[in-house]
């Protein structure tokens, strides 16, 4: 089976077992890191450059090697006919390594924390089903002029979806693009800014926080982009 995706990349996906994402040296590194404990250690946190999910829609229909310029909506209005697409420059596929490094994220209990992807989201990946893998911060640009979005045609912003590769997600916040009143628009609409990633060992649990490019310092929370702070609880090993 092959399917064509939204950039005009044809992915092959009846052949992928032995394509690489991480290469044999990162698996190997990961098997033995996923499963071994150090004592006082509660929580870790994998740094890669991109998520092993594809969590962008385009306009259905949408083809060949050029990124279409995509509508900036107000607040609170999104895209009316966006679908997933399948983007190679996301580590959502090859399906073989990709779901072999979630399963072993999912062992080690951490947090995967990325960028690269001009979007900002918050997500839990799925192993089998929905919700039962870890979480991945897909930090916002601090200088974004990428088109990038998720408004799913028909769906929430957040909950459970499936996204242009067929991998399964459960989207927790999204700082899409909006006109955000601020200037220069053509900066500030996009969606920049800055996360913040505060761990507290005594509770178990993770703060997460996306700020717009604009925000002040110190502002109070009601700045940072919707849906955030997000509380992550009982996280780490052995939960």
């Amino acid at each position: 089976m092959s399917i064509t995706v939204g950039l005009g990349l044809k992915i092959v996906t009846d052949s992928d077992r032995d394509v690489p994402l991480l290469g044999s040296r990162q698996e190997a590194f990961m098997r033995v890191w996923s499963t071994t404990n150090v004592k006082d250690t509660w929580l870790k946190l994998l740094f890669s450059q991109t998520p092993f999910i594809c969590l962008q829609t385009l306009p259905e229909g949408s083809k060949g090697g050029k990124q279409p310029g995509l509508k900036i909506h107000p607040l609170g209005e999104s895209a009316l006919n966006d679908v997933p697409v399948a983007d190679a420059d996301s580590n959502g596929w090859p399906q073989s390594a990709r779901n072999r490094a979630v399963a072993m994220l999912k062992d080690a209990g951490a947090l995967h924390v990325a960028g690269d992807q001009h979007l900002g989201y918050l997500a839990q990946y799925a192993v089998d089903e929905h919700g039962d893998g870890t979480f991945v911060f897909c930090t916002p640009a601090i200088a974004n002029t990428w088109p990038r979005r998720w408004m799913p045609r028909g769906k929430e912003i957040t909950g459970h979806h499936v996204d242009g590769f067929g991998n399964k997600v459960t989207v927790h916040a999204v700082a899409n693009p909006h006109q955000y009143l601020q200037k220069p628009e053509a900066l500030h609409d996009r969606a920049p800014g800055w996360g913040y990633i505060i761990c507290n060992p005594a509770t178990r649990t993770v703060t997460i926080e996306a700020w717009p490019r604009f925000a002040p310092p110190n502002a109070d929370d009601s700045m940072q982009y919707e849906g955030w702070p997000v509380i992550l609880e009982k996280m780490g090993i052995n939960n």
